[in-house]
């Protein structure tokens, strides 16, 4: 399978609202390329945090099985049905891609049947960031609760 050499994504995912400074929040980017990097944010943005970021390889055989997987699940499509009401205090999370001429916009808070298709596509994005990457920044995390905590 042939990837557009400009195959790139953006994935967002917020927890949900709980007290400072347990809230934490990141987006990783893949692409152009055989790249990614994590960018995590250890509490709300308006408490001005620092921003960790990690970068990390993507090999070319786990870029060509998300991409496909992209196809698959027609994540290239037009609109995303959205929940209705939308809730409001849970985790978000969002996705923006674009490869060639299609570009992918999966916006937070979808209906169900569209969250089931997202679910897997989300699932191997974040499982491209190496163990060791959220390891880390999990270990940052808890140095940044215990520090605001004291």
């Amino acid at each position: 399978m042939s990837i557009p050499p400009d195959f790139n994504l953006h994935y967002f995912w917020s927890g949900p609202t709980v007290r400072p400074p347990y809230h934490f929040e990141y987006t990783i980017t893949i692409g152009p390329g055989p790249q990614g990097e994590v960018s995590y944010i250890p509490d709300y943005p308006n408490h001005n945090p620092p921003r960790w970021q990690e970068p990390f390889p993507v090999p070319q055989a786990a870029l060509e099985k998300l991409y496909a997987m992209m196809l698959a699940k027609n994540a290239f499509r037009p609109a995303w049905q959205q929940r209705s009401p939308h809730t409001v205090g849970g985790e978000q999370v969002w996705m923006d891609a674009s490869a060639g001429q299609q570009r992918a916009s999966i916006p937070a808070g979808l209906a169900a049947n569209d969250s089931a298709q997202a679910q897997p596509l989300y699932d191997a994005i974040r499982a491209l960031a190496p163990q060791a990457v959220w390891d880390k920044l999990e270990a940052m995390r808890q140095k940044y609760i215990a520090a605001h905590l004291a």
